[in-house]
């Protein structure tokens, strides 16, 4: 009889063993299958979800006048855009320089606001210190790798 009691205490220690052990996998499937939804819902609301683009247009205005040539010390007309479609007001720095290759300089260092969903036309008028027969004019915008130019010549 001592044997009998003793393989039926095993067979419950064995029993309470293997139910731990499956309530615990269980746990363990639904966690991480909760996980795995709870990242396929989001990626789904993302992809199916209108999310608007956040960028800024920078470009010429009437780029078929810009300026062809330039007289050393005298100055240039153009204008430029800045179109914000960041979703919000934005500040943006922007630089306008000139360069022959050799030398570049920095003309305009300035910051302009510009309300959300808004043109902002920034009008310029530049005197060019090189003397070198062609010089690129360049606008950047400060901070990103946006940027604009158009090339002028010397007038003889």
């Amino acid at each position: 009889m001592p044997e009998i009691k003793r393989t039926n205490k095993l067979q419950k220690i064995y029993l309470f063993l293997g139910v731990a052990f499956i309530i615990f996998a269980a746990f363990k499937i639904v966690q991480n299958s909760s996980q795995y939804h709870k990242a396929t819902a989001e990626a789904i609301t993302n992809a199916s979800s209108h999310q608007p683009e956040r960028l800024t247009e920078l470009y010429f205005v009437k780029p078929p006048i810009l300026p062809v040539v330039y007289t050393s010390n005298k100055p240039i007309n153009f204008t430029f855009a800045l179109h914000n479609l960041e979703q919000r007001d934005m500040h943006y720095g922007y630089t306008v320089s000139v360069g022959d290759g050799l030398n570049t300089q920095v003309l305009v260092n300035h910051t302009v606001s510009v309300k959300k969903a808004i043109v902002q036309l920034i009008p310029l008028k530049l005197a060019i210190p090189l003397t070198s027969t062609r010089v690129l004019v360049s606008v950047n915008i400060t901070g990103t790798n946006q940027s604009i130019d158009f090339w002028v010549a010397r007038k003889a």
